[in-house]
């Protein structure tokens, strides 16, 4: 692997939840990983994000990993545009429309034909169930049995489809973020996008956490009620049925998102979901 100076490093661009983004050379961004990141969670998305962009989806090319200072860091098409939850942060009376927009994209990547080389979904979401330490043996019987029960699939998965990695750009929309890529039910996925936005349901979150204008602040959570209803509503709008199969992916999805971050008592609306889908579990 290249070894490079920090000072070959531009202007910081942004900063993510595993990562800085930084300008980079020959119209590159870097997005240089933290040092505690796996380095196979990274080379998986290198990988990943040029399996992608081979397919002729529309994400960001990918070049050789770097290190930097002992972090490494993926080379990336630089992409002029800024991200949805900018937008909406910007234009809040336009959020719906964005979400909308969204539950489009997602369905699109849905209908590409499947590309096989990707991880299965149903075996990551079994062994993070299996490995969590935040649920009972009880409950994790319960949720394991109620995944050997739902159809499997073989679209394409972003897993973190929100409006943070999606870029606007004059020529279209770009999703970038692809380390949780796989294969499996769309419905999954669906649930996945819906467990995470409800993060902006806790009551601890920070003013700047809250992804729409600061100024709505104290409606937050009303508002955070609103938006995961619209989701849903347009997304079964758009691919009718699958309600019921979706209220049962949803405590297996917030299950799958206790070992992530436990910041701002987010693990708490998590658990909230899994046992209000089984109140008979103690």
């Amino acid at each position: 692997m290249e070894q490079r100076s920090e000072k070959e490093l531009g202007k910081q661009l942004g900063r993510g939840a595993t990562a800085k983004i930084y300008e980079w050379e020959n119209n590159q961004v870097l997005k240089l990983f933290d040092h505690e990141i796996p380095t196979e969670l990274i080379e998986r998305e290198a990988n990943k994000t040029r399996l992608l962009h081979t397919a002729g989806i529309n994400v960001p090319a990918a070049g050789n990993l770097v290190e930097i200072n002992g972090c490494l860091g993926l080379p990336l098409e630089k992409i002029n545009g800024k991200t949805m939850q900018e937008h909406i942060i910007q234009k809040p009376w336009r959020m719906f429309h964005y979400w909308r927009m969204l539950v489009e994209l997602q369905i699109k990547l849905y209908e590409i034909k499947p590309i096989q080389e990707l991880p299965p979904q149903r075996k990551f979401i079994k062994d993070t169930i299996q490995n969590t330490s935040k649920l009972e043996p009880a409950m994790k019987a319960v949720l394991l049995d109620s995944l050997d029960k739902l159809p499997d699939g073989n679209s394409i998965i972003h897993y973190d489809f929100y409006p943070s990695n999606v870029l606007i750009t004059a020529n279209g929309p770009v999703i970038i973020d692809w380390m949780g890529a796989f294969k499996g039910n769309p419905l999954a996925d669906i649930a996945r996008t819906w467990v995470v936005f409800s993060n902006y349901l806790s009551p601890d979150l920070p003013v700047e956490h809250v992804p729409i204008a600061r100024y709505i602040r104290p409606i937050h959570r009303q508002t955070t009620k609103l938006i995961l209803k619209h989701y849903l509503k347009h997304y079964f709008r758009l691919r009718p049925g699958g309600e019921k199969e979706f209220e049962a992916w949803k405590p297996i999805m917030a299950a799958t998102a206790l070992n992530e971050s436990p910041r701002f008592g987010v693990e708490k609306v998590r658990l909230k979901i899994v046992q209000d889908a089984f109140p008979q579990v103690k």
